[in-house]
């Protein structure tokens, strides 16, 4: 009786870790919308990332212009492919208290990685 009252909290602790690290690898995506705000409090662009590994940037300013694509992700990185920047970009990204930060590891398009690098705050749902 003892062996069978083991086995079953061993299954029922295995069956929580592994919901547990399943919650935690999800949190961990940038899914949502998230805006980069200027030292000067200004927004300087939103960020939708969708489940879908789709992505849409939304300038606030004529410097840069809109674009959409696809990301993906590997552990810490994230590489983005859109349609204004020929080659991919790849950073890594850090999310932590509803800030999303990106680093530039590497990335041909210029714009792009103005646009990208540095700290974006996510937005509440509606």
């Amino acid at each position: 009786m003892n062996m069978t009252k083991g086995l079953l909290y061993l299954s029922i602790f295995l069956v929580m870790s592994a919901l547990a690290c399943k919650s935690t690898v999800e949190s961990q995506e940038p899914v949502g919308i998230w805006e980069k705000i200027s030292t000067q409090g200004q927004t300087l662009g939103t960020l939708e990332f969708k489940k879908n590994s789709y992505f849409y940037f939304t300038a606030s300013s004529k410097d840069h212009s809109d674009s959409n694509g696809r990301y993906s992700l590997t552990e810490n990185h994230i590489t983005f492919e859109d349609d204004t920047c020929y080659n991919p970009g790849t950073y890594t990204y850090k999310l932590e208290n509803n800030q999303l930060t990106f680093e530039l590891i590497s990335d041909s398009c210029e714009t792009r990685a103005n646009a990208l690098s540095g700290s974006w705050n996510r937005q509440p749902l509606e």
